[in-house]
């Protein structure tokens, strides 16, 4: 006690699950890459927020030599979205955050719409990392919209060093797996099919071993 007042105590960190292997250390088995071409044409940038202009320069690129996807977001708020509809399954990705930004930030998005009325998004900022958000539609002229999981900022790798993250949906569930650990379910999703992509978002990020495996 200070000063006749009680003092709240700060609310203690979830406790981090147990370690898993990813689907893609499991089986090699059945993943299609997303990006079998050597330039980005697989890929098509969308407005995100849906409300706010696009950008008037493009921030993405690739470098097939590398296999890596660059994100250079300066200013620049927006998805990168596969034009390939999914249903079912799990979307495999490295990402990693570089040019040492103090509040790096980026996304990863499955079973979203073009016009974004319907997202899912797991959150990359440190400060969100292990969460997932997204929005099931619009319901008399507001979003609806779903959150679920936990913070874990400690599972993000230092600046220029890679992590893996899956997303796998399946009917209404959702599960987010990152560095080796589930941090997030979620059985809300209401979008049943729509794309896989990427989330630019004022800050560079780059992103490489895209790989999607559809569930029968």
């Amino acid at each position: 006690m200070i000063g006749g007042l009680l003092q709240a105590q700060p609310k203690p960190a979830p406790a981090l699950p147990a370690a898993t292997p990813s689907a893609f250390e499991q089986s090699a088995d059945g993943w299609i890459s997303l990006l079998s071409q050597p330039d980005l044409s697989e890929w098509r940038r969308e407005r995100y927020p849906a409300s706010k202009p696009m950008g008037e320069s493009n921030p993405w690129s690739y470098d097939p030599s590398s296999g890596i996807i660059s994100c250079r977001a300066t200013g620049i708020h927006e998805m990168l979205l596969h034009r390939t509809v999914q249903a079912d399954g799990v979307f495999h990705l490295e990402f990693r955050f570089v040019g040492g930004s103090a509040k790096p930030n980026s996304g990863v998005f499955v079973r979203t719409l073009p016009d974004a009325s319907s997202w899912y998004q797991a959150q990359l900022a440190p400060s969100g990392l292990g969460m997932v958000f997204g929005q099931n539609g619009v319901s008399e002229g507001k979003p609806k919209r779903i959150s679920g999981g936990a913070r874990y900022p400690e599972l993000l790798r230092p600046q220029g060093e890679w992590n893996t993250i899956e997303i796998t949906c399946q009917g209404s569930e959702l599960t987010l797996w990152i560095n080796g650990h589930v941090t997030a379910r979620s059985n809300a999703l209401s979008t049943m099919r729509g794309h896989i992509g990427l989330e630019a978002e004022f800050n560079p990020v780059e992103f490489r071993n895209l790989r999607f495996k559809p569930f029968p």
